[in-house]
């Protein structure tokens, strides 16, 4: 499978990584914090939660400028935070994770299609996380929609 990336249609964020929030919602906790370190170690401001419920308040309250959700989570699965987060009517950004599998309807192609702005499949290294937000912070500098396969 290859995630996709889709261009985003309302107008992009030039902030720099710095003034950058990201929420990062994962039930895996030894997931969460590796994402956590190396999103923070990319100069981003971070905050956690463990599930969409969880992860809906701490939205609501933070309004990050990026959102990277795991998609198969307890108590709210990611599909239903992505569009709750889309019914906030909310500018972020949210990239989509999960982990590939042949027994699995194709999740992260679905939730492209119900407002997440981005898709990467689990296990993804760091520049590639990277490499996805930048290419939704600045699709100006991005000649085609970018395609990416992470091994």
């Amino acid at each position: 499978m290859v995630p996709t990336l889709e261009p985003r249609t309302s107008p992009s964020i030039t902030r720099a990584a710095s003034s950058l929030s990201m929420l990062i919602v994962e039930d895996d906790p030894v997931v969460l914090r590796s994402l956590e370190l190396a999103v923070q170690f990319l100069g981003y401001t971070v905050n956690t939660a463990r599930d969409g419920i969880v992860g809906m308040r701490k939205f609501r309250r933070w309004k990050p400028t990026i959102v990277l959700t795991d998609l198969v989570m307890p108590n709210m699965d990611g599909i239903e935070f992505v569009r709750a987060i889309r019914r906030e009517k909310s500018d972020a950004l949210i990239v989509a994770m999960s982990g590939g599998s042949i027994r699995r309807p194709d999740y992260l192609s679905m939730v492209l299609k119900l407002g997440a702005d981005a898709a990467i499949e689990k296990p993804f290294a760091a520049e590639a996380l990277h490499d996805v937000v930048t290419s939704l912070l600045h699709p100006e500098q991005r000649l085609a929609p970018v395609r990416t396969t992470i091994i």
